[in-house]
């Protein structure tokens, strides 16, 4: 049988009981029932990622035992109420590194990115170890260390940024050839690997940034030419409002490629911006699925447009925002002036989100989640673009959007809602 691929991602929330295994289970069964090649992407176990953040920071004060205790055992634990092989046997080199990394930042008082990054893999690891050891007893599933297929291109970043290409590394190679013939000598027809980690060229351990096992599920769906990618988590799909604030929110049944994209961007958490762009290039669907209930229909997104006329599909709203204010009364006709503006967000590695212009004043908006930043980053920026002109940085602040199809249609018609500003 030809069999064609799926990818299937499960988040943090999704991964962390006998329950949420069960369900992987049910759903990979069916998957492969249907004449399907399985690959799943699993997230950290819930928790462990903001845990090993805190560990690094405790590490550098030498006050970091009793959180590694408590991480290793967490995993210890369940590793029990799973009934499969012990944490210290199954995962000892994840331990013993653990350890040796947490006493060397703590000897050293300081921690580089490459480190960083290293320590950070390790809940994605972990977890992926323990749910292949559970899902292996009840059928052939293959572990896979998503650092043999997933590479990234290494950066030429300036001295401080540097970080910023191992903890939040965006070039991906375009190896979809490799992906696949690695995984065909596997012959197998289920493997479970990590979303959130890769290699760079120097075959050192990135991470993805925040969000990044979308990224990881994506990538390779669009690198296996696979027929959908099913992003499994801890709510039904979109929605045209963040339901824990508006209770009348609706569930999204479809959404264009476009439309999902924007709204990502825009604060809804349930997708990363980015991951839309590597399936929208092949047409492939993407689907949001709740793991809670299997059988109910979450969102789906592909390249299908209901043309309903002009109208807004939802509000989103992103925090953590920071404006950079920029005011010269010489940019008017000053030929050049943008260009050495943006050059020094270049030189930085910082992405610009939103930009407003007049002729003597440029507002730009830099987020903070899809853009890893940190203070000297931003003085070492702001430094540069005071020789510039007048800079000034506001923030953190919050950003409202509305999404949806030819709003500028309607302006007239959605003005009224801007009165609420006011107060």
């Amino acid at each position: 049988m030809n069999r064609e691929w799926i990818v299937l991602k499960f988040g943090g929330t999704s991964v962390s009981s006998l329950s949420s295994l069960q369900t992987i289970h049910n759903i990979c069964e069916k998957k492969i029932q249907k004449g399907h090649k399985v690959l799943v992407v699993c997230s950290a176990k819930s928790g462990i990622s903001n845990k090993l953040e805190a560990l690094i920071s405790l590490s550098t004060k030498n006050k970091y035992e009793d959180l590694l205790l408590e991480i290793k055992k967490e995993h210890q634990e369940f590793c029990q109420a799973l009934e499969i092989a012990p944490a210290e046997t199954l995962l000892q080199s994840e331990f013993d590194e653990l350890t040796k990394i947490t006493l060397g930042i703590s000897l050293l008082g300081s921690c580089k990115a490459q480190v960083v990054a290293r320590l950070m893999s390790l809940g994605e690891l972990m977890l992926t170890k323990i749910a292949g050891e559970w899902l292996g007893a009840r059928m052939d599933i293959h572990w896979v260390d998503v650092r043999h297929i997933l590479k990234t291109k290494t950066g030429h970043t300036s001295h401080h940024c540097e970080s910023r290409s191992y903890l939040s590394a965006s070039s991906l190679l375009e190896s979809g050839e490799h992906i696949s013939n690695f995984l065909e000598e596997k012959r197998s027809n289920c493997f479970i690997t990590q979303g959130f980690i890769a290699n760079n060229q120097k075959n050192e351990t990135v991470l993805l940034g925040r969000g990044g096992s979308d990224i990881t599920a994506t990538y390779l769906g669009a690198a296996l030419q696979a027929t959908s990618v099913e992003i499994w988590t801890d709510v039904p799909g979109m929605f045209t409002a963040n339901p824990r604030s508006l209770a009348s929110a609706r569930l999204l049944k479809h959404l264009h490629y476009e439309e999902a994209r924007e709204l990502a961007s825009s604060g809804a958490k349930v997708l990363h911006p980015k991951c839309i762009d590597f399936l929208s290039r092949k047409k492939i669907p993407l689907v949001i699925a709740w793991t809670q209930r299997p059988k109910q229909q979450g969102t789906i997104i592909d390249h299908h447009t209901q043309e309903n006329g002009a109208q807004v599909k939802a509000v989103a709203t992103k925090s953590s925002v920071y404006v950079i204010s920029l005011e010269s009364a010489g940019m008017w006709q000053e030929v050049g002036f943008l260009a050495d503006v943006f050059s020094c967000f270049k030189k930085h590695d910082i992405s610009i989100d939103l930009i407003a212009t007049s002729q003597s004043t440029i507002t730009v908006t830099l987020d903070s989640f899809t853009t890893s930043l940190d203070e000297s980053t931003l003085d070492f920026l702001m430094e540069d673009l005071s020789r510039i002109c007048h800079a000034k940085k506001i923030g953190p602040c919050a950003v409202v959007n509305l999404v949806g199809r030819r709003i500028r249609a309607i302006l007239p018609v959605i003005g009224p809602m801007l009165e609420a500003f006011r107060e």
